[in-house]
């Protein structure tokens, strides 16, 4: 079990104690960093090694972002992340799809959501193009 000492409650998205750090109700992220696993805004977290997410809160589905630079990972909103190559968006907030997704040909260095309608469909752009993220942002 988690020691009482040293956890630290992580809203409902990750908790860590000195040992483990966990996701969703207790499942146990593999080979993250608990001295460095630092939860971000949304629906992100990050350590020394990789950028994880959870998919989907009631699953449970704790995941590793696949070739995702910790060191210069941020939230731009969420379910939306980028690091200094790659902007991401959760698979949830797309419709039929699942995992992460990568926005192809997005510029994450100017990336920024312009506008967002309660969790329904948020707006985005970059120095190249204007992007509609449709979907659901509560489900």
């Amino acid at each position: 079990g988690a020691d009482v000492k040293t956890f630290e409650e992580g809203g409902q998205l990750f908790s860590k104690d000195k040992n483990t750090v966990y996701c969703g109700e207790g499942q146990k992220v593999v080979g993250s960093d608990p001295a460095t696993f630092k939860l971000l805004k949304y629906n992100f977290a990050t350590d020394k090694n990789n950028v994880y997410y959870l998919n989907t809160p009631q699953v449970a589905s704790c995941k590793i972002v696949p070739n995702a630079n910790p060191l210069t990972f941020s939230e731009v909103g969420d379910g939306i992340g980028k690091d200094d190559k790659t902007v991401y968006i959760i698979g949830n907030i797309l419709p039929n799809t699942s995992g992460i997704s990568i926005i192809s040909g997005a510029d994450p260095a100017t990336f920024v959501l312009t506008a967002a309608q309660h969790g329904i469909k948020e707006y985005a752009e970059d120095k190249n193009n204007k992007y509609v993220l449709s979907g659901s942002l509560d489900a």
